[in-house]
């Protein structure tokens, strides 16, 4: 879990911009290496956050959100098909 937030912070210190790929990446990680509690609902919704605010928010990318938060969580955001999602959510995919 520390290499993949060290990497991730490498990139945003470096000046590169991360995109939907490395949001899919982040969340798949975290997915894979915190178990399942409150702590990682948390910073997956603060990603997911970021994702939008950059415009980088695609079906791929909800996917592997919606495989890694509770069922409940992912209904909160509205979205039952990638023709909902807003268009500002993905103006940079």
């Amino acid at each position: 879990l520390g290499i993949l937030w060290s990497t991730f912070n490498d990139i945003k210190e470096s000046g590169l911009h991360p995109n939907h790929i490395t949001y899919m990446t982040l969340i798949r990680g975290i997915k894979n290496l915190m178990e399942f509690n409150k702590d990682r609902t948390s910073i997956l919704k603060s990603i997911l956050q970021q994702c939008i605010t950059n415009g980088h928010v695609n079906d791929k990318l909800l996917f592997a959100y919606k495989g890694a938060v509770s069922k409940e969580e992912f209904q909160n955001l509205g979205i039952e098909k990638a023709s909902d999602i807003p268009v500002e959510w993905c103006k940079n995919c």
